[in-house]
């Protein structure tokens, strides 16, 4: 009911969480200093690690397409993760760029990165061991966060309140 919001399950199985994607059974965590846990939310009262993968550096962001998850990893770059069998992800593909990864979104081929104050970086991941920058689109501030719909990126661009709009 969202008049009145009641807590469901909860599971302490993080440091500091910066986003969750849930796709069918499973939330994907992305954890600012561990790196990546799996959660069966298959009982939303119950919800059970089920898999993790602990990474160096920062994880800030991610989004999860087919059997890859896809990880903002601040100076990382963008990280690309086998997550065919959710108990043991697997680490698969990385792009290091100019910037500070904090924000993903994959639509079809492509891996769209903001990169703070480097703006967006367009990343080719049809090949997610070999992922390849193919575009760069600087923005006026820092680069925060993306979404895309259609022809359209959303960029949530900095501290000063700018929504960009690029096709």
């Amino acid at each position: 009911d969202p008049n009145i919001p009641l807590l469901s399950g909860h599971s302490d199985v993080s440091d500091r969480v910066h986003a969750t994607f849930i796709e069918g059974d499973f939330t994907y965590v992305a954890d600012f200093t561990s790196g990546f846990q799996v959660i069966s939310i298959a009982d939303p009262d119950n919800p059970v690690l089920v898999g993790g993968l602990e990474i160096t550096g920062e994880t800030h962001d991610l989004y999860v397409s087919g059997n890859y998850a896809y990880l903002a990893s601040g100076l990382a770059g963008l990280r690309i993760l086998d997550i065919s069998d959710p108990e043991f992800p697997e680490l698969i593909g990385n792009i290091n760029f100019q910037g500070y990864a904090t924000g993903v979104f994959v639509s079809g081929d492509y891996a769209y990165v903001t990169a703070d104050i480097y703006g967006l970086k367009i990343i080719d991941v049809s090949d997610p061991s070999n992922p390849l920058v193919v575009s760069t689109l600087n923005t006026p501030d820092k680069a925060r966060q993306v979404f895309v719909s259609g022809d359209y990126a959303y960029i949530a661009d900095g501290y000063h309140g700018d929504l960009l709009i690029i096709d």
